[in-house]
């Protein structure tokens, strides 16, 4: 009992305290974990967006914005707080996320964050109605991009930057050490060794250097093929700006717009998108024939049913023709109306499938909700009936919903 009691608790290793806070990473040895841990957050946080799981999503974000935060990584501090406060706006929480974003924009930088921050700016001004502050935010992002993509930034990447001029200063002052030169070796006595005959030489001419101005476009050629993840970005970005300038029934500028996002690269979810707002555009275009039309131009006041309007055998017009030409510019219009919605249907069912395989929740519905409602509208005016509901009750209600989404087209009936 006596040695055991003369035993000290000195004698055994105590537990080493260990933490488990954020700030535990502020550590030089662990700040090579830490970029690999903010990006498995992020990519899990899209992954549960992706499957509209926005609570999981919000999770893993605020997760990943508490590691940047302990180390001290303000541009990614920016990133992940801009793309916390769009989901949180998204989510319905506006004035949340509002805040979030207002505090992310004190310490965006000049990099990619700058595209997501006026990307979330320009939905939030959406959500409120402002489609002009909507817009002056997407050219904002694209001035950036172009900024981001341009060859004398992609030059600056590797260069020294900030004190490389007094670097230059401390690597001259350094001191040269001379190495000891190794001792000829002695002449050996003898015949010196015959000398053997020199080769033949031809000369040739070197080839003219190619000047500078040449080089620039191949050198702007190169840029562009590897930079196909900014590419992608801006076709996402000259998208949205068609659908801000459809909704400000710019139509012919829109148009001129997806033309131009359709000749740059895209993966799953750009195709899906690109024809998810080609559609949109068709429909505001054709929507916009509604008011020059005696015949659609009541329908949206119709509180019962969507009539049909498409001329069947026995059957008189609906609506009495007093000469030959007004009869014709109708039919011509009519017809023109039937043509754009066909238009939009087809661009919109070609994208369905692939929506529902690899397509966001949120874009999934967009796109069977959107091809619901044109092939209601194709029903209502011609005689051939899609696939899809055909009770004229939901013609009705697809139509008021679809000018209460578009309060351009409303407001020109």
């Amino acid at each position: 009992m006596d040695s055991m009691a003369a035993l000290s608790t000195s004698d055994y290793p105590q537990p080493k305290v260990q933490s488990t806070t954020f700030e535990a990473l502020n550590v030089p040895l662990l700040w090579p974990l830490v970029s690999s841990l903010y990006a498995g957050l992020l990519q899990t946080s899209n992954i549960y967006r992706h499957q509209g799981m926005v609570r999981e999503a919000e999770f893993y974000l605020e997760q990943a914005l508490k590691t940047v935060e302990a180390v001290g990584a303000s541009s990614r501090v920016s990133l992940a707080m801009t793309m916390y406060g769009d989901l949180r706006i998204r989510s319905g929480h506006v004035d949340e996320g509002e805040e979030m974003l207002q505090k992310a924009g004190k310490s965006i930088g000049e990099g990619r964050e700058v595209l997501e921050f006026e990307v979330a700016i320009g939905n939030l001004d959406r959500l409120r109605g402002d489609f002009v502050q909507e817009g002056k935010a997407y050219e904002r992002a694209e001035k950036q991009l172009e900024q981001l993509m341009s060859v004398r930034h992609i030059e600056k990447l590797g260069a020294f930057t900030g004190d490389s001029g007094n670097l230059a200063d401390k690597v001259a002052i350094l001191e040269l050490r001379q190495e000891p030169q190794p001792k000829p070796e002695p002449k050996r006595r003898g015949r010196p060794p015959a000398a053997k005959p020199k080769p033949k030489t031809t000369r040739t001419k070197a080839p003219k250097v190619a000047k500078a101005a040449d080089t620039v476009p191949a050198i702007a050629s190169v840029v562009a093929a590897e930079c196909s993840v900014l590419l992608k970005q801006r076709g996402n970005i000259l998208r949205l700006k068609a659908h801000n300038l459809t909704m400000q029934r710019q139509c012919e500028q829109a148009e001129v717009l997806l033309q131009e996002a359709s000749k740059l690269p895209v993966g799953h979810q750009e195709a899906v998108t690109h024809g998810l707002t080609e559609a949109k555009h068709l429909l505001q275009e054709a929507l916009s024939l509604v008011g020059s039309d005696p015949v659609f131009s009541v329908l949206h006041e119709s509180t019962i049913s969507l009539p049909s309007v498409a001329p069947r055998t026995g059957e008189s017009s609906p609506v009495k023709k007093s000469t030959k030409k007004g009869a014709a510019a109708a039919a011509k219009q009519t017809k023109k109306f039937v043509e754009i919605l066909t238009r939009a249907r087809d661009a919109v069912a070609n994208v369905h499938t692939r929506a529902v395989k690899m397509g966001s929740s949120t874009i999934t519905h967009s796109v069977a909700s959107l091809l619901s409602q044109i092939i209601v509208l194709l029903s209502a005016v011609t005689n051939s009936k899609g696939k899809g509901p055909e009770h004229p009750l939901f013609a009705s209600y697809s139509l008021g919903k679809i000018l209460s989404s578009y309060p351009a087209a409303a407001s020109s009936c």
